[in-house]
């Protein structure tokens, strides 16, 4: 809640797209795992009056609420800019088009353009070619499939679950919107350990379920 309400200074578009899918598929989630109908609605309820609520502090300018948000640099960058115009997406295109001018990186694709492609897989390939680029691929790939191999076990919580799609869906759709390598290293670092986790619980269940069928 911090991080999302220091947003309206900073002004980023990028953790409200993330909030926004991670939330809807975490609470559809949730939902399509709960039998009890009596719990479904009570979430709708309690989604419904917290919404009601906030508007009605924003309707009612409660602590300045209101004029806080029309006034932050993130209401006015919405206003200056439309949400999907992006001269991010510009590049991509240009990058798609030209990477084969470039196939052993070096930097000289990224300076053709002017900038970076504000996206993981491109990015690479700039610097390190198409080779690290087919690599850079290919682990990302293999790390979720290993954690989607992990979340569909029943064998797991639906809390736990949940929170694998979670994360694994956030960090693939950042992967397509920063530099990662360039400007968030610590973001791939994260990913290949989590990639670790994911193989290594699978290995364990796995030697969970044959011991289990060795038993039977």
């Amino acid at each position: 809640i911090l991080i999302f309400v220091y947003n309206f200074v900073l002004a980023g578009r990028t953790i409200i797209l993330l909030t926004a899918i991670t939330m809807f598929i975490a609470f559809m989630f949730v939902q399509m795992h709960t039998n009890s109908s009596s719990r479904i609605i009570k979430r709708y309820l309690f989604l419904s009056i917290a919404l009601f609520g906030i508007l009605l502090l924003f309707l009612n300018n409660v602590w300045g609420m209101r004029d806080w948000i029309l006034d932050s640099n993130l209401n006015n960058r919405f206003e200056a800019q439309d949400y999907v115009s992006d001269i991010r997406v510009e590049r991509k295109l240009i990058y798609i088009t030209r990477m084969l001018e470039f196939p052993f990186g070096g930097g000289g694709l990224r300076a053709a353009v002017g900038g970076h492609a504000h996206e993981l897989y491109l990015d690479v390939l700039s610097d390190i070619g198409l080779l690290g680029y087919v690599l850079v691929i290919a682990v990302v790939l293999i790390g979720n499939f290993s954690a989607f191999r992990v979340f569909m076990t029943d064998r797991l919580s639906v809390e736990t679950r949940n929170l694998i799609l979670c994360v694994f869906v956030g960090i693939n759709i950042v992967f397509f919107l920063e530099p990662i390598i360039q400007g968030e290293p610590w973001l791939f670092c994260i990913f290949c350990f989590l990639i670790g986790i994911m193989r290594s619980e699978a290995l364990m269940l796995r030697h969970a379920d044959n011991y289990m069928t060795r038993e039977n």
